[in-house]
């Protein structure tokens, strides 16, 4: 019973990626960045339930990047798809079709991606490329961004901004893994004052009434310490 606990989990990402698509196609937005956020909550514990119980499987593997594929390759590309496509600038400089194809970039990405991770056996404290659920929350952070503020200049380049942050999935570089094997701060001195200023600076960010920017702003800050990491490791 408890082996397929990991795959349930995994599952339940897989249908909210796509319940994403279903809503971001009907032009709810909102529901569909909600169900991408929820997604990747689902795709944290299907990792941390298979390593605490002990019941990993090339079965759960495959399926987790397959899952991810959709929820986290396909689903944010429909959604910048579709805001991008209300945009008069982006609608008289492509056709519908030819700004689909361009942004198709970004599942192109997810994939080889995933199917990176896939064929790499050793296990390592660190992502190699943005991973793909955390591109994914790139994402949707900067559509939020499309949404509440009408900044012009960035909805011109918004899609183009996107298929940058997607391209770094493929890059070869290191990105922060949240995998702490112990709770000793010597042997996790970036993850935990990553963890610390994100609090903080959420914490300031609700008192400040900006609830809209906590999600970028925590993302901007993963990048950073991502950055740094590569250097001091």
């Amino acid at each position: 019973m408890k082996k397929n606990i990991p795959n349930f989990l995994t599952i339940c990402n897989l249908i909210l990626g796509w319940m994403s698509i279903y809503f971001a196609f009907n032009n709810q937005i909102n529901h569909a960045i909600f169900s991408i956020i929820i997604a990747s909550v689902f795709d944290y514990l299907d990792g941390f339930s298979a390593r605490w119980l002990k019941v990993s499987s090339k079965l759960g593997a495959q399926l987790d990047s397959l899952a991810d594929f959709i929820t986290f390759g396909i689903a944010p590309a429909i959604i910048i798809y579709n805001l991008s496509i209300t945009v008069p600038f982006l609608e008289s400089l492509f056709t519908e079709g030819f700004l689909y194809l361009i942004i198709g970039l970004i599942p192109v990405f997810a994939a080889i991606r995933l199917a990176r991770f896939n064929s790499v056996q050793q296990e390592t404290t660190y992502f190699s490329g943005l991973p793909s659920p955390g591109f994914a929350l790139l994402a949707i952070s900067l559509s939020i961004i499309f949404i509440e503020n009408g900044y012009e200049f960035f909805k011109k380049i918004f899609p183009f901004i996107a298929i940058t942050f997607a391209s770094m999935m493929v890059v070869n570089m290191k990105f922060i893994a949240f995998k702490i094997n112990n709770f000793q701060f010597k042997n996790n001195k970036l993850l935990f004052t990553l963890i610390f200023i994100s609090i903080v600076s959420s914490i300031i960010l609700i008192l400040l009434g900006y609830y809209v920017l906590i999600l970028p702003i925590v993302l901007f800050l993963y990048l950073i310490f991502s950055i740094i990491y590569n250097f001091i490791s």
